[in-house]
C-alpha cells in the first residue's frame, strides 16, 4: 500500500505473547479513545482452541474490539486483534489473512505483520513489544525503526517473561522502554505534536535559522563522535531530528538544540538514530544468489591456491552481511575443495553495532532469514539464540572505519555497500565511489544496495545484474579519490602554532599565498571562466581569451553572447541543466572555428558551492590535443541535436508559462464574480434577517405565555412516565405497544431478548424490526388483531430454542377506542421441558418395555392389565386383548401365596430383589414351556401393583432332562472330567508351588526398598537396590509365565471366566495406551495414538482388553529400536471395531507369519536371540480375541516393522443399559506394566 493512502492516523502494532494478557490489560486500562490511533495486537495462538481475547480485552477499553477478518478495512480509534491459525499483513489499507505454515520452523507472526506494516505506511507505523519469550518481533521492529517510526518496549523488570523485550532492547533501537501503564501517556504525546514536515506546509520556514541550528547540532554530534552528517541528505537528518523533539515534546528546534546542549543523553540518542543500522542475514535472497551463482564462482577460479580473497563490507550494522558472505565463500570452498584464505573487512563507524556483531550472537528470529540446513552447520543454539560457529567467524574481522574521511582497504576482490548511499548527498556518493574504484582490484565486484547507482561513474564499471545492482570494476585507470580537497576531512591533528612563529605565518599568508594560488590556476587550470547562475561571467581563469569575445554595443557580460556561436548553444543547454541537477555536465568533441583554424574542443560545466554567494558555475575549455585512446568510449556533441533539445525545453517552459498565466486570469476572473455573487446575497440575507428577527421577538412574547400554563402538565406528565418506566423496567414480562400504524411507542427491557429493539426503534414500523421467533409474522397478526379487535393467544418457540406464550391484543384508550396493538411474550421454557420430559419418559419407557427380550406383566389382584411384545409371543397370544383382564392362573401354574412370600422377602431386603423361581406355563396353544420368574411390587396408579418377569428357560430344562436320561454318556463324561481336573490339579499345584516363593520373595524385596529408602545412601544400598532390582524383575517375568500357564489351562480346560459388560472401548484403549507412554517414551520410541470415534459401546471385559493391548505393546517395544515410532488406531467400522497396534521395528519373515500364533512357537529360537520370551503371549493373546468372538491378524515387512490388527463384533447386552466408565487405577495398572514389560525394562 502506498504510505499516502493512510495518512490522517497511525497503526499501532502491539507484539505480546507468553505474560502477555495482564501487559496489555494494563496498557488498555489507561488509554482513551483516539480517532489518530489504530491498535493491530498479534499474539502468538494456539491453532487448536478458540481465542477469547476479544472479550478480555473488551473489558478494559471503550473502544471497539474486533478479530481480524480476511479483507477487513481500517478504521481509526478501533482493536484489531489477530485469528488463530493465520499471520496477518496490511495491503492497500485492507487486512490480509496468510495461512500459517506447518510448525516445523518458528512462526514469527509479530515479525511478519511489522514488516507489513513498515512497508505500507512509512513513518506512521508504531511498534509496541510487550512481555513474551523467543525473539519474535525483533526483525520486525528493524523494519519500523528503518520506515521512520518509533519502537516502544516493555521494561525488563515488569514483564512477567522478558524474551520479546530483551531481544529487542539489545538492537539499540528502542525509542521507549516503559511499565506498559505509563505507555498511552507517552504515545499520545508523540502523536498529538505535528511534526517538523506538517509545520513546513502551512509556515514558511526560516532557512537560515534552521540551517545554522543543524549545523551547530551536527558540530556537537562530531565534537563527540567524530562524526560529520553535514554531508546526509536534509530529508533524513531531518526526520531523525524530528523523531526526537517529538519523543521529547519540543516543537522549537532551537528549543532542541539547548536541550541536547544541556543533555549528554540525548546527544547520544540523536546519534545512534542517524546511523539507521538496520539488515538482516541473506536480505533479498535473490540478489545473494547472484552473489553466490556469479560471483563467487569467477572470483575464487581466478584465484591460485594458498591465494587469499580480500572482501570489504562497508556499513556492516550488527554484522548479518559479513557473515552471510562468510557462509557463501565456505559453502562454495567446501564444495570446490578450495585452499584460499578469506579476509572479510566488517567496518562501520557504530561501535556499539561493531561490538555486538564481533559476538556473533543472535536471537532466534534469524531462522525467519537463515534456511535450517544453514542453522544446524554454521550456528550454535543455545537456548533462544544462535551463536556463529568459530571457522565463519575467524574469516570476519570487525573495525571502526569511516568511508567519508577514512582511507579505504586495497585490493578488494568483493566490496559490498548496499543502502548507505541513499542517505548521503549526490556529490558525497560520487567521492565514495571514487573510493570504492579506488579501492576494488582489476575486475574486482562491488554490492550496492537496490536503490543505489554508480552515477557519473558508471564509465568505470560494467554491470554484472542491473536489479540487483552488482557492477564489476573495469580494468582501466584508477580515478582519483577526491574532486574537491577542501570538503574532505583528513582527520590530521592541528597543531598550534608557537607565539614566535606568528609573525613568519602572517607574511606568508600576507605576501606569498595570493601569488601561488594564481599561478596554479593559470598552469594547471584549462582555460576557464566562473559564470553565476545566471549566466553573468564572474572570473576568467587562465588564457581563454581565444574562446570569449566582448560583444559590441552596450557593456554586459552574458557568457552565452561572448563565446563563438558554436559553442553558444552547447554551453546555453549545459548552464542549464546544472543549474537544475545540481551536477556536472561534459560535451566531448564540439568543432569550434578560431580565426581560420578548426580545433575540437571538450565542454566541461561544474556547479561551485560557496558560502557567500550560493552557486556558481565553473566553465572549462577543454582542447584536444591527442586522439582519444582506443577502446575509450566518446560521445560526440551533436550541435543540431542539443540545438533544438535547448529550443524545445524553452518552447516547453514559454508554453508551460502562457498556461500558468491564462489559468491565474481565469482564476481571478471566476474568483471575482463569485465574490460580487456573494456580497449581493449577503445583502439580501442581512434585509431578511431583520425581518425575521422582529417576528421571532413577536412568537418568543406568546410562547412565554403558553410555555408557563404547560410547565405544571408537563411536571405530571413527568412524574407519570417515570411510573410507568420504573414499571416497564421491573417486570419481567416482554411488552410492545404500537400504535395505530403499527409503530414502536414504547416497549420493555424484557422483550429485548427476543425482538431486536433499541431506544432509536421507537416510531419504527413494527415490520421493519427483525425477531428471533420462529414463523411468527408479528405484522401481519397484529394487523389482525387491529382489524378484528379480537385477542390473539398461542404458543411460540424463539431461534434459541426458548418457548413463549405470544398474546396479541388491541389497545383501547380511555375513550374505549381502539388506538393501537399490545404484543406481549410470556416466558413458558420450564412448562415446555416439563411437558417434553414427561412425554419423552413415558416413550422411554414404553420402548425399554417394548425392546426387552423378555416377558414383562402387570399384575392387579393377580389378573393381568398389561404385556409387552415378549409377553404376548411367550403366551401365543395374537394381541393384548385377548390377554388383559384374564387371570394369571390360567397361564401359570403357581402358587399365590409363594409370590406373596417372594414380594415380602424383596422388601425386608433389597438386596434380594431378584430372586427367581422356576415353574411352568401352559401356553394358549396349549403347549407347556418352563419359565424363570421374577415378581417386584410396583405402584403406577391407585393399589399396588405385581410386575412379572418372565424368561424362558426350557432349553436349559430339556438339557438337564437330556442329560438325566443318558447316564452312560453323563458317566463317561464325568470320568474325562476328573482326569482333566486331575491335570488341571497339577499345573496349578505347580503354579501354586513356583508362586508362593515368588510372593515371599516380592515381599521381602518390598521390605527391603522401604528400608532402603529411610537410609543413608551409599555404595552398599546403591548395589542392594541394584541386585533387588534384577531379583523383582525376573520375578515379575516369573509371575508372567505362571500367570500364562494357568490361563492356558483354564482356557483349554474351558474354566475360564470372563465377564462381560457394556463399556466405552475407545476409553479403555486410550486409557491402557496413555498409561504405558512414559515407560516408552523412555526407550526414546515415539507413541502415537489415534481414534475415528470418541465414543464406542460394546460387551467387553476391561481386564482382558488391557492384557491383550500391554502384550502387544510389549512386543512392539521389544523390537523396535531406538527412534522409532508406535502407532495406535481405533477404526469404526459400525459393526465391528478395529484395533491396530503398529510399529516400526525389525518385522517378522513371511515364513513365519503362519506360526506367530501357535503356541510355544517363537520367531527366533536361538540361544543368542536379543529379547527375552517364552512363546506363548501370542497365542495367549488369540485365545483372549476369540473369546470376544473377534480375530486377530498381522502384517509385517521384515526390517519396516509389523502391524497387529484386532477387530472386536460391536454387541452390547441389553439388561445392562448402563455403560460403565472405565477408570484405570494407577497402582494396579503400573504392577499390570511391570508384568508385561518385565522382558524390556530394568527395576532398579
Amino acid at each position: 500500500m502506498d504510505p499516502e493512502m493512510i495518512t490522517d492516523f497511525y497503526i499501532t502494532g502491539i507484539g505480546a505473547s507468553a505474560g502477555g494478557l495482564e501487559a496489555l490489560e494494563q496498557f488498555f486500562s489507561n488509554m482513551p479513545s483516539v480517532d489518530n490511533l489504530t491498535f493491530v495486537v498479534i499474539q502468538h495462538l494456539s491453532p487448536d482452541y478458540k481465542s477469547f481475547m476479544p472479550e478480555l480485552l473488551g473489558k478494559h477499553t471503550k473502544m471497539k474490539v474486533h478479530q481480524i477478518q480476511d479483507g477487513m478495512e481500517i478504521a481509526p480509534g478501533c482493536i484489531y486483534l489477530n485469528p488463530p491459525k493465520y499471520n496477518v499483513i496490511i495491503s492497500e489499507d485492507k487486512f490480509l489473512l496468510i495461512d500459517q505454515h506447518p510448525v516445523h520452523r518458528i512462526n514469527l507472526a509479530i515479525d511478519t505483520f511489522f514488516d507489513s506494516l513498515a512497508t505500507s505506511i512509512g513513518e506512521k507505523s508504531i511498534g509496541i513489544i510487550l512481555s513474551g519469550t523467543g525473539s519474535d518481533g525483533t526483525r520486525g521492529c528493524r523494519a519500523i525503526k528503518e520506515a521512520g517510526g518509533i519502537i516502544m518496549v516493555q521494561d525488563e523488570t515488569t514483564a512477567k517473561f522478558n524474551g520479546m523485550p530483551k531481544s529487542v532492547i539489545s538492537t539499540n533501537i528502542c525509542d521507549y522502554i516503559l511499565s506498559p501503564r505509563y505507555m498511552p501517556g507517552e504515545l499520545l504525546k508523540y502523536t498529538g505534536q505535528p511534526s517538523l514536515t506538517t509545520l513546513k506546509l502551512t509556515e514558511k520556514p526560516k532557512e537560515d535559522e534552521s540551517t545554522e541550528t543543524l549545523k551547530i547540532i551536527f558540530s556537537i554530534i562530531k565534537k563527540r563522535f567524530s562524526i560529520d552528517f553535514n554531508q546526509y541528505k536534509p530529508s533524513t537528518v531531518l526526520r531523525c531530528i524530528d523523531r526526537r523533539m517529538r519523543i521529547n515534546q519540543i516543537q522549537d528546534p532551537d528549543l532542541y538544540l539547548q536541550y541536547i546542549k544541556e543533555n549528554a543523553e540525548e546527544e547520544e540518542l540523536l546519534y545512534n538514530s542517524l546511523l539507521i543500522g538496520v539488515t538482516r542475514f541473506f536480505r533479498d535472497e535473490e540478489a545473494f544468489n547472484v552473489i553466490k551463482n556469479k560471483v563467487i564462482p569467477e572470483i575464487i577460479c581466478n584465484k591460485p591456491d594458498n591465494s587469499t580473497i580480500r572482501v570489504w563490507v562497508a556499513g556492516c550494522s550488527t554484522g548479518e552481511e559479513p557473515y552471510s558472505l562468510a557462509i557463501l565463500f565456505k559453502e562454495y570452498m567446501d564444495a570446490a575443495r578450495k585452499n584460499i584464505s578469506v579476509k572479510i573487512f566488517a567496518t562501520d563507524v557504530d561501535n556499539k553495532a561493531i561490538e555486538y556483531a564481533s559476538n556473533g550472537v543472535y536471537s532466534d528470529s534469524i531462522s525467519h532469514d537463515v534456511s535450517l540446513e544453514r542453522l544446524n552447520r554454521y550456528f550454535i543454539k543455545n537456548k533462544d539464540i544462535y551463536q556463529i560457529t568459530k571457522a565463519i567467524r575467524e574469516m570476519v574481522i570487525f573495525s571502526f572505519h569511516n568511508v567519508i574521511s577514512n582511507p579505504p582497504f586495497f585490493k578488494i576482490d568483493l566490496l559490498s555497500c548496499r543502502n548507505l548511499l541513499i542517505y548521503f548527498q549526490p556529490k558525497l556518493q560520487t567521492r565514495i565511489l571514487s573510493t570504492f574504484q579506488f579501492a576494488l582490484d582489476a575486475n574486482g565486484y562491488m554490492f550496492l544496495g537496490t536503490s543505489e547507482t554508480t552515477g557519473e561513474l558508471g564509465t568505470y564499471f560494467s554491470t554484472v545484474d542491473a536489479k540487483w545492482k552488482i557492477f564489476k570494476r573495469r580494468d582501466t585507470q584508477k580515478r582519483l579519490l577526491i574532486d574537491d580537497v577542501s570538503d574532505i576531512s583528513t582527520g590530521m591533528k592541528v597543531i598550534t602554532p608557537k607565539v614566535g612563529d606568528n609573525f613568519t605565518r602572517r607574511v606568508r599568508n600576507n605576501w606569498e599565498m595570493d601569488d601561488i594560488y594564481s599561478k596554479l590556476i593559470e598552469e594547471c587550470l584549462p582555460p576557464s571562466v566562473v559564470v553565476d547562475e545566471n549566466g553573468e561571467l564572474v572570473q576568467v581563469c587562465g588564457d581563454a581569451d581565444k574562446f570569449l569575445k566582448v560583444p559590441r554595443g552596450r557593456a554586459h557580460y552574458d557568457i552565452q553572447k561572448m563565446v563563438p556561436k558554436e559553442l553558444s548553444t552547447a554551453l546555453g543547454t549545459a548552464i542549464n541543466k546544472v543549474k537544475n541537477e545540481k551536477a556536472a555536465v561534459t560535451y566531448t568533441n564540439i568543432k569550434v572555428k578560431i580565426g581560420e583554424e578548426n580545433i575540437n574542443i571538450n565542454l566541461i560545466v561544474k556547479p561551485l558551492f560557496t558560502r557567500k554567494n550560493g552557486t556558481l558555475i565553473l566553465v572549462a575549455f577543454e582542447e584536444i590535443i591527442t586522439s582519444v585512446p582506443a577502446g575509450e568510449y566518446v560521445e560526440n556533441y551533436d550541435t543540431v541535436s542539443k540545438l533544438h533539445e535547448r529550443i524545445a525545453d524553452l518552447e516547453q517552459e514559454l508554453q508551460f508559462t502562457k498556461e500558468n498565466l491564462q489559468t491565474s486570469i481565469e482564476e481571478i476572473e471566476t474568483s471575482s464574480e463569485e465574490i460580487q455573487s456573494t456580497n449581493e446575497e449577503l445583502l439580501v440575507s442581512n434585509e431578511e434577517l431583520h425581518s425575521t428577527n422582529e417576528e421571532l421577538q413577536s412568537v418568543n412574547e406568546e410562547l412565554i405565555v403558553v410555555n408557563t400554563q404547560y410547565q405544571y402538565r408537563i411536571q405530571e406528565l413527568a412524574d407519570l412516565n417515570n411510573d410507568m418506566t420504573n414499571f416497564l423496567n421491573s417486570t419481567t414480562k416482554g411488552t410492545i405497544f404500537l400504535d395505530s400504524n403499527m409503530c414502536v411507542r414504547k416497549f420493555t427491557p424484557a422483550i429485548s431478548k427476543e425482538v431486536n429493539l433499541i431506544e432509536s426503534d421507537i416510531g419504527r414500523p413494527v415490520s421493519h424490526i427483525s425477531h428471533n421467533l420462529k414463523k411468527v409474522d408479528l405484522m401481519k397478526e397484529t394487523m389482525e388483531v387491529s382489524n378484528s379487535h379480537v385477542p390473539n393467544e398461542k404458543e411460540i418457540q424463539s431461534t434459541n430454542g426458548r418457548w413463549y406464550l405470544l398474546k396479541i391484543a388491541p389497545y383501547r384508550a380511555s375513550e374505549n377506542i381502539i388506538r393501537g396493538v399490545v404484543i406481549s411474550l410470556v416466558d413458558i421454557t420450564a412448562r415446555k421441558e416439563a411437558e417434553d420430559n414427561l412425554r419423552m419418559s413415558k416413550e422411554h419407557y414404553k420402548k425399554l418395555v417394548d425392546l426387552s427380550p423378555f416377558a414383562i406383566l402387570i399384575l392387579k389382584d393377580n389378573i393381568i392389565q398389561f404385556s409387552n411384545n415378549e409377553g404376548l409371543k411367550l403366551l401365543q397370544v395374537k394381541s393384548l386383548d385377548q390377554l388383559m383382564g384374564k387371570p394369571i392362573k390360567r397361564y401359570l401354574d403357581i402358587d399365590e401365596k409363594q409370590l406373596v412370600i417372594k414380594q415380602k422377602e424383596y422388601l425386608q431386603d433389597p438386596e434380594n430383589s431378584r430372586m427367581p423361581m422356576e415353574d411352568r406355563i401352559i401356553r394358549a396353544d396349549g403347549t407347556v414351556i418352563y419359565v424363570e420368574i421374577t415378581a417386584i411390587p410396583v405402584q403406577l396408579q391407585e393399589g399396588s401393583e405385581q410386575l412379572i418377569v418372565l424368561r424362558d428357560i426350557t432349553f436349559r430344562k430339556l438339557s438337564e432332562k437330556l442329560l438325566e436320561d443318558n447316564s452312560v454318556a453323563r458317566r463317561l463324561l464325568e470320568e474325562a472330567k476328573i482326569f482333566d481336573g486331575l491335570k488341571n490339579d497339577f499345573f496349578s499345584n505347580l503354579s501354586h508351588e513356583l508362586r508362593t516363593p515368588l510372593n515371599v520373595i516380592m515381599s521381602t524385596l518390598q521390605l527391603l526398598e522401604s528400608i532402603m529408602k529411610n537410609s543413608d545412601k551409599n555404595e552398599t544400598g546403591n548395589n542392594m537396590k541394584k541386585y533387588m532390582g534384577i531379583m523383582k524383575q525376573n520375578c515379575f517375568r516369573q509371575l508372567r509365565l505362571i500367570n500364562n500357564l494357568i490361563d492356558i489351562t483354564k482356557i483349554d480346560s474351558g474354566f475360564f471366566e470372563v465377564k462381560m459388560q457394556n463399556y466405552d472401548i475407545i476409553n479403555i484403549v486410550e486409557n491402557i495406551t496413555l498409561s504405558v507412554s512414559e515407560y516408552i517414551k523412555a526407550k526414546s520410541i515415539e507413541l502415537i495414538f489415534d481414534t475415528e470415534a470418541e465414543e464406542k459401546i460394546i460387551a467387553c471385559n476391561p481386564d482382558i482388553i488391557e492384557r491383550i493391548m500391554l502384550n502387544l505393546l510389549s512386543n512392539a517395544v521389544k523390537f523396535t529400536n531406538k527412534g522409532g515410532s508406535i502407532f495406535v488406531n481405533i477404526c469404526d467400522h459400525v459393526d465391528t471395531i478395529l484395533i491396530s497396534v503398529k510399529d516400526s521395528g525389525i518385522g517378522i519373515p513371511k515364513e513365519k507369519l503362519d506360526i506367530i500364533f501357535e503356541r510355544f512357537r517363537q520367531v527366533d529360537k536361538s540361544l543368542t536371540r536379543g529379547q527375552e520370551g517364552s512363546g506363548i503371549g501370542l497365542s495367549l493373546v488369540k485365545s483372549l480375541v476369540e473369546i470376544h468372538r473377534g480375530s486377530i491378524s498381522v502384517q509385517s515387512d521384515e526390517g519396516k516393522g509389523s502391524e497387529f490388527v484386532i477387530h472386536l463384533p460391536v454387541t452390547t447386552l441389553s439388561e445392562d443399559k448402563n455403560v460403565v466408565k472405565e477408570e484405570v487405577k494407577q497402582q494396579n495398572n503400573v504392577e499390570k506394566i511391570h508384568l508385561e514389560f518385565s522382558d524390556i525394562y530394568n527395576l532398579n
